[in-house]
């Protein structure tokens, strides 16, 4: 008899533990503890920050100056719409907000038929693009109820814990890899982008009352610690490289979390990723993990723009929200003097010119499609958007807007793509017109 017990408390224990592993539950985890290592998570160990023009040794040193914002003042934003409400009537959408009920799960790009490790493909990402809409319609109204509107869809997901329940992409190696949680946390990280962005406005501009802003920011902080609990490569066990595009996808939304929530440790660790990127970045600006004129699994031989677009659109992000912040990213060099500008040189070169032959590159076989259509998410170039806004005087900002002017009329909306961030033609409607 205590045999039979003791193998019946054995199965349950074992039966329990397999459904518990079934998938990460972000409400389980120790959210403190992993805010206390998340610098550790950002980058390897090759990594060598001293090779940094004027590195001044430490991370510490950048802290949130103005907490509650992303690259944009609410309030700031607010004043200009109402001082020129045609322009940003003009590149601001309205759009009917769907009805999107709350949902547990979120998953990698094999989440349903037809998703695959090459489409990046996230089914979630209709929520990010409704909280997009939202601040759109409130700027494009200049009204305030389009934001009541995305408030009450925010807290009934977030009631909800919406996006908590993260299965990872197994069974199979993809691409000679184990993916494990990296797509997962991808889809993740796409999801919450511009949710983030649209809590900010709302606590900004004081939309929530307390009680409401605890409960956005309590679901939103456990959901950005889950998507640090898995270590530098996201579980897969495979060491991926500091600076590549999933890794600056993760430090984005580091950088916006910080910034939004006056966490200086999520904000660091985000500094933290663009330095990291630029370290992996070669004398003429070509990203080296990404840019490799290889034929292997990873068709980097033809997806390298793809990619180092990811990688620039991210830092160019990062750059301003920290700018927000009151630091200047865009100056800092490597020892090799490489900074973002050289960056962005060489991958406008690439997409504008098909042409044209770099070095690492051939791009003839190049996939530039980003460049020329709605691609969504980080295939998108919306982050030229932002860039051209500093007014630069530089080869890279010359480029792309001599690039834009031979663009059809009718291509330039492609520009404005809701990718890194929303329609940042919206956004910075004060300071470019790009529709």
């Amino acid at each position: 008899m205590k045999k039979l017990i003791l193998f019946l408390i054995l199965n349950i224990f074992f039966l329990n533990n397999s459904f518990s592993n079934e998938y990460l539950d972000a409400f389980t985890l120790d959210k403190i503890e992993i805010e206390k290592n998340v610098m550790n998570s950002v980058s390897d160990e090759k990594i060598k920050f001293k090779s940094i023009k004027n590195w001044e040794g430490s991370f510490e040193n950048y802290k949130t100056t103005k907490p509650g914002i992303t690259f944009f003042s609410a309030k700031k934003l607010e004043n200009e719409r109402n001082n020129n409400p045609k322009i940003f009537y003009k590149n601001c959408f309205f759009t009917m907000l769907p009805n999107l009920q709350p949902t547990l799960e979120i998953k990698g790009h094999l989440w349903k038929p037809g998703g695959h490790f090459l489409s990046h493909a996230n089914y979630a990402a209709e929520y990010s693009q409704t909280m997009n809409y939202g601040l759109q319609n409130w700027l494009k109204k200049g009204k305030r109820e389009p934001l009541i509107e995305i408030k009450d869809l925010m807290l009934s997901w977030a009631k909800e814990r919406s996006f908590s329940h993260l299965y990872p992409d197994t069974g199979s190696k993809q691409g000679g890899m184990n993916w494990g949680y990296v797509d997962t946390f991808w889809n993740l990280r796409d999801t919450i982008t511009n949710i983030i962005i649209a809590y900010g406005v709302l606590s900004e501009l004081d939309i929530f009352n307390p009680e409401e802003k605890k409960i956005a920011h309590d679901w939103l902080e456990y959901l950005v610690a889950a998507s640090a609990s898995q270590g530098h490569d996201d579980g897969s066990g495979d060491g991926m490289p500091a600076g590549i595009h999933t890794e600056m996808q993760r430090t984005f939304v580091y950088t916006l979390w910080g910034s939004v929530s006056g966490n200086d440790k999520y904000f660091q660790a985000g500094i933290k990723g663009f330095y990291a990127a630029l370290l992996n970045t070669r004398k003429d600006g070509s990203h080296k993990f990404e840019v490799r004129n290889v034929k292997d699994a990873s068709k980097r031989n033809k997806r390298a723009l793809k990619k180092m677009n990811q990688v620039v659109g991210a830092m160019v992000m990062i750059a301003e929200i920290a700018k927000s912040q009151g630091y200047d990213l865009y100056e800092i060099k490597t020892k090799k003097k490489v900074d973002l500008h050289k960056m962005i040189e060489f991958l406008s070169k690439g997409w504008s010119d098909k042409n044209i032959k770099l070095k690492h590159l051939v791009s003839k076989n190049q996939d530039i499609a980003f460049a020329y259509k709605f691609s969504g998410t980080m295939a998108s170039i919306a982050w030229v958007i932002p860039y051209l806004s500093n007014n630069f005087d530089n080869n890279g900002n010359e480029i792309i807007n001599k690039w834009l002017e031979a663009l059809p009329s009718d291509r330039k909306k492609f520009v404005n793509d809701f990718g890194f961030g929303g329609s940042q033609a919206c956004y910075y409607a004060n300071s470019v017109n790009i529709n």
